[in-house]
């Protein structure tokens, strides 16, 4: 990603640099001086060069083939679980409630 970027930024700075020798030399506009091209031409030709460049290192680089499913032979045997003892609970009517509402109370505020 580091080198997209200053690949752009390099082929800025050599047509910046050097813009009057491009421009005179290397211009495709150069009979059509009406147009002021300068080696913009020259400039965009470059840059869609570089981006075609880096589409096509992006392509390479993002075909990566994952399988949909993987095949996995998974087998689980269950047992019937027996209790060994049976639990019975029995319920109090109003002892509970009135133990808990003498413990448990808002906190009082001064």
């Amino acid at each position: 990603m580091l080198m997209q970027i200053l690949s752009r930024a390099f082929i800025v700075l050599d047509y910046q640099l050097n813009k009057d020798y491009i421009g005179e030399f290397l211009c495709i506009n150069q009979s059509k001086p009406e147009l002021n091209c300068e080696g913009h031409c020259y400039l965009q030709k470059n840059l869609k060069k570089a981006e075609q460049s880096e589409n096509k290192s992006t392509q390479q680089t993002l075909k990566i083939d994952f399988p949909l499913s993987l095949p996995v032979n998974f087998t689980c045997s269950f047992s019937q679980v027996t209790p060994i003892q049976t639990f019975i609970f029995r319920y109090l009517v109003g002892h509970p409630v009135r133990y808990l509402a003498a413990i448990f109370h808002p906190p009082s505020y001064s």
